[in-house]
């Protein structure tokens, strides 16, 4: 039998387990009356635990007015737990609330949910189309249900929560607002222009809003909500002869009342995405695009292309380490220090017009070393460089007195002919 018909079979008896769950044979009771991991008995939690990927969480974005949360679930988290912590979080009524789910990210199919059996057809769709993430989408029948004693518009960041028991109580963050504070305080000084716009950038996401310029130069920036009827507002300009860029005017309520609708966020570029793992990657030489989808994912509620994740990545990689470039254009430096310092080596940097042709590096203690311990005798090889530009490196190598490696000297080359 095929994975995914255990997997449906698996569903099929959970539903069954739930249905039964007032039998005291199979599970007792709680006192909320939802199911949860602790509520199955011995001798049927064997059972739940042996169908393959049933216990497994997977994790749901879910929007409400720009606003977004990341909870994780399972099929025992039940749709009465779901609405209720919805309903918790924004102070809506559950009578009022509307509760949809994606289904395709490539064709926007939307279904509702307001019921068991659509929460747990929900979690079949899970299982049975490997969805790792699914985008929910809350609304409200009559507005006048919500607690409106704070901002019209939302300020808390969308971030993945630590994982929980399966079937355990479902989270939801509580994030700090300070980077909203910064932009609803004038007078409030920023480095530069650059870093007003990276800050704003970061709001952005973090609110799940878009915006637009009126104006940008390098004296003084205005930004307005991408939604023309939207009175947010922000005005920045230059404090005085310094660079330094202070907010002298600022609206900081949102009157659409809508948000980004989407887990693509239009500000997420390839330079946002830069600043956030510049750090990761300087730790982790090896970070992937993927590892950095996902992280992105987890920490801002964001989805990001895998190209847009790769293209941020080296732009990170330019931060850290300079561009590959201006490293070529600095060998013909670095082969005059070496002369300067290490007197006796030997480098060759050999160029086709201003193009950077193969280069040759032998130190004087290489030198010395195989003179004095090594045999006489090289060994040459080579291997292929996988960087941008490619080329090959060629390598001199001899054996010392305990048969060890010695490196002697290498070369960056183009091809291996007997001229290089």
């Amino acid at each position: 039998m095929a994975p995914s018909q255990i997997t449906t079979i698996g569903i099929v008896i959970a539903n069954l387990l739930w249905k039964l769950h007032s039998s005291s044979t199979f599970v007792s009771v709680s006192r909320s009356e939802k199911l949860s991991e602790s509520d199955v008995t011995p001798d049927c939690k064997d059972l739940i635990l042996s169908i393959p990927g049933l216990m497994d969480m997977f994790y749901t974005v879910v929007k409400y007015k720009g606003e977004g949360c990341v909870l994780d679930l399972t099929i025992l988290s039940g749709w009465e737990l779901l609405l209720e912590e919805i309903c918790t979080y924004w102070h809506l009524q559950a009578s009022s609330v509307k509760v949809k789910y994606i289904i395709s990210d490539e064709q926007k199919t939307v279904a509702s949910i307001s019921s068991e059996d659509d929460f747990q057809t929900m979690c079949n769709i899970h299982w049975l189309f490997k969805i790792n993430v699914v985008d929910m989408l809350v609304e409200t029948v009559d507005s006048n249900t919500e607690d409106n004693s704070g901002s019209s518009r939302p300020s808390e960041t969308l971030s993945m929560l630590p994982p929980v028991l399966h079937g355990g109580p479902l989270t939801i963050s509580n994030p700090t607002r300070d980077s909203e504070a910064e932009f609803t305080m004038i007078g409030h000084r920023f480095e530069n222009a650059k870093a007003f716009k990276d800050a704003l950038c970061d709001l952005a996401v973090k609110r799940n809003f878009n915006f637009r310029f009126i104006k940008n130069d390098k004296d003084r920036v205005t930004v307005t909500c991408a939604d023309e009827d939207c009175q947010w507002r922000v005005h920045a300009s230059r404090d005085g002869n310094l660079p330094t860029f202070r907010i002298k005017t600022a609206q900081h309520e949102h009157t659409c009342g809508g948000g980004i609708n989407t887990p693509f966020h239009p500000r997420a570029s390839k330079k946002w995405v830069s600043r956030k793992v510049v750090m990761k990657l300087r730790d982790r030489p090896l970070y992937r695009a993927v590892d950095i989808q996902r992280d992105i994912l987890r920490d801002h509620g964001v989805r990001l292309p895998y190209k847009q994740a790769w293209m941020g990545k080296e732009l990170a990689k330019g931060i850290l380490h300079g561009s590959d470039i201006a490293s070529y254009d600095l060998l013909v430096w670095y082969a005059a220090k070496v002369s300067e310092t290490n007197p006796g080596s030997v480098v060759i940097i050999d160029t086709d017009g201003e193009r950077f042709k193969r280069g040759f590096f032998c130190f004087r203690a290489s030198l010395d070393g195989f003179k004095r311990g090594c045999r006489p005798m090289l060994f040459l090889d080579g291997t292929h460089l996988l960087g941008k530009y490619g080329g090959i490196l060629l390598g001199a190598t001899a054996k010392d007195g305990n048969e060890g490696f010695f490196h002697l000297a290498f070369a960056i080359v183009d091809n291996e002919t007997n001229d290089n």
